[in-house]
């Protein structure tokens, strides 16, 4: 928030008085300056009215993927690869086409290999946020404005003036009681959302965690490092020294559990602190339950709270955005445009179709079309039970540009329990089996690790190979029923107990077995969206083996194409797939190497390349 400077007026020998806080948001509150819009050097997103700034988990779906957008895909069926742009190069020679006369011939004249780009992501599968770009800064948007009938900007400051709640029961406060900020003082964008919807704690209370589970992080801390000064111990578990680590080390010196051997600086916080004997044996009581280290967790009442706020912003998606997420994939308009209003539709999709089509990269590039950031906390707390829940492979920080995506820290909010991430990504195949599917127990080190449906809450979460998993098809199935019509699912901890969970994120099955073989009409039902992923026609088979060409760096050859298509597809009565063009040319690259001579797309290297990838006792030798 912008602080206008404020000079007291003296009169003649009257003393000299400053206004207090109480003055300032009230003189602050009457200028005009304070609600007057400030230049902004980037466009800002607009919602569907075109009026309101969204916020900045709904108004990053073209933000993420802010791209120019892509040439129109060739008509026909199928997902693959392609070049974005190819024809709109300067100089660059037209993309072959198939004539209708014959599928392995083109109009004179365009016989030569175009150039074009190189497509996002051919010969190694980028993932599925490789179409994003991402910022030196993130940028963060404003909530959308005050609703019809809100307070007026002089009421939002008389509410901003009240003192605080009571904060004694933080784990069931709603955000408003929390922080003191409404929604609506958001509007101005002086302030960044996710910086008033996660405030650094001032004390123990407002950490929604008690004082005892602190102590335990504490005590393990200084066991495994020895020596460690306030300042080391409040960024080993992400919580302010002052406040709340110093009346947890006053507390520990009274018990004689610990000790100042020293200090490294000027503050209390640079104090050297270290066990005692009754400190260490008290640390080994700890370890025994749990030897978890790091990260203070966050009440699992505040984790629902924060699912719920940051679901109800998500952003519509359009046609401009899905093609920026599809650039450098051949598909055609029919499913570009299904896919857009299968995100737009629900919370479910299944895809179905000839295995080498598409699917999965079609289902990756689906979480860069909801856009965004979200907060993920490193750990929750439920029932005094650990749950880690922050992965990295999973989970991408949000940082600065030139930053390593693993540096937490520089994503970090101001509570630093809580890191911003892009919506994250979960895949799982044939490995998922039905314990995976609940909280994972360690005997061993005595937490428990998120499910993968809890990881992916906010992002999507695919399930590819299905009906090649561990468990039938049915079982795993009907372990969805309940989440898809809820929206909630349930967790059970050792004790038995039950924890109920926001499921709120984008499910997408994908399978390349007949689904009537898979699925019932029951759960057909709750599956909201069904797509096809059919082969690619004759025209987009040729776009990908030139997209290929290109990105391996093998001259495309028009004779050698016709060859290949007549010899081992028309005659043997092969489909086309889409990952054809890329593993042929795999194959014919590793036999020019082993050969010592130049990959070029001669009848022979392609003969030897077709016989090592197909298996099939049909292809003419």
């Amino acid at each position: 928030m912008r602080v206008l400077g404020l000079v007291p007026y003296v009169a003649p020998g009257a003393a000299l008085h400053y206004p207090d806080a109480k003055q300032v948001f009230a003189v602050c509150a009457r200028s005009s300056k304070m609600n007057q819009p400030q230049p902004d050097p980037e466009p800002r997103a607009k919602s569907e009215t075109g009026s309101t700034p969204l916020p900045p988990w709904a108004a990053g779906s073209a933000r993420d993927a802010a791209v120019p957008a892509p040439a129109k895909s060739p008509t026909g069926e199928g997902a693959a690869q392609r070049p974005a742009g190819a024809d709109a190069q300067a100089g660059m020679k037209t993309m072959p086409r198939l004539d209708s006369g014959s599928i392995f011939t083109v109009p004179p004249g365009q016989d030569g290999a175009p150039a074009a780009p190189r497509p996002n992501g051919d010969a190694t599968r980028k993932p599925p946020y490789a179409a994003a770009t991402v910022s030196a800064v993130p940028d963060i948007r404003p909530l959308p404005s005050m609703a019809k009938g809100a307070s007026n900007p002089a009421a939002a400051a008389a509410a901003a003036m009240a003192p605080p709640p009571n904060r004694a029961n933080t784990g069931r406060l709603s955000f408003s009681m929390l922080t003191g900020v409404q929604p609506e003082h958001l509007q101005t964008g002086y302030l960044d959302p996710f910086d008033v919807w996660f405030p650094e704690p001032r004390n123990i209370a407002e950490t929604g965690i008690n004082q005892g589970l602190i102590t335990d992080l504490v005590i393990k801390a200084m066991y495994f490092r020895s020596y460690m000064s306030g300042n080391d111990i409040g960024t080993e578990l992400r919580l302010p020294f002052y406040g709340v680590l110093d009346h947890i080390l006053s507390l520990m010196k009274r018990e004689q559990l610990c000790e100042v051997s020293g200090t490294s600086g000027l503050g209390e916080a640079s104090y050297q602190y270290i066990l005692t004997i009754k400190g260490m044996e008290r640390a080994h009581q700890v370890l025994a339950r749990s030897s978890y280290v790091g990260s203070c967790p966050v009440p699992l009442a505040k984790y629902v709270e924060m699912v719920k706020m940051q679901g109800a912003h998500k952003a519509t998606v359009f046609r401009d955005t899905v093609e920026a997420a599809l650039r450098g994939m051949v598909v055609s308009e029919d499913l570009r445009d299904a896919v857009g209003a299968a995100v737009n539709a629900g919370k479910s999709l299944f895809l179905f179709g000839a295995p080498g089509n598409g699917k999965t990269m079609l289902a990756e590039r689906i979480a860069a079309m909801l856009g965004g950031h979200i907060a993920v906390p490193y750990a929750l707390e439920a029932d005094g039970q650990i749950i880690q829940l922050l992965d990295l492979s999973s989970h991408r920080p949000v940082v600065p540009h030139g930053a390593s995506e693993t540096d937490t820290v520089k994503a970090e909010l101001a509570d630093h329990r809580w890191v911003r991430v892009h919506r994250p990504v979960v895949m799982v195949g044939g490995e998922l089996s039905m314990s995976s599917l609940d909280l994972i127990y360690n005997e061993i080190s005595g937490f428990y690790e998120a499910p993968f449906q809890l990881k992916a809450n906010g992002g999507l979460f695919l399930i590819d190979d299905f009906g090649r998993q561990q468990v039938s098809p049915q079982q795993l199935l009907n372990r969805w029923i309940v989440p898809l019509e809820k929206a909630i699912d349930f967790l059970t901890l050792k004790t038995g107990k039950k924890l109920q969970i926001p499921f709120d994120l984008f499910l997408v099955f994908s399978t390349n077995l007949n689904p009537e073989d898979l699925v019932d009409d029951a759960f057909l039902r709750r599956i909201q969206n069904k797509l096809s992923v059919p082969d690619p026609t004759a025209q987009q088979f040729l776009d990908i083996f030139v997209s290929q060409c290109m990105n391996m760096g093998v001259p495309f050859d028009q004779n050698g194409f016709n060859y290949l298509v007549k010899k081992h597809y028309i005659e043997t009565g092969r489909p086309f797939r889409a990952s054809h063009p890329r593993d042929l040319l795999r194959q014919m690259i590793g036999i020019a190497r082993y050969k010592n001579v130049a990959p070029e797309m001669s009848p022979a290297l392609l003969d030897a390349a077709c016989r090592t990838f197909f298996v099939n006792t049909r292809i003419v030798r």
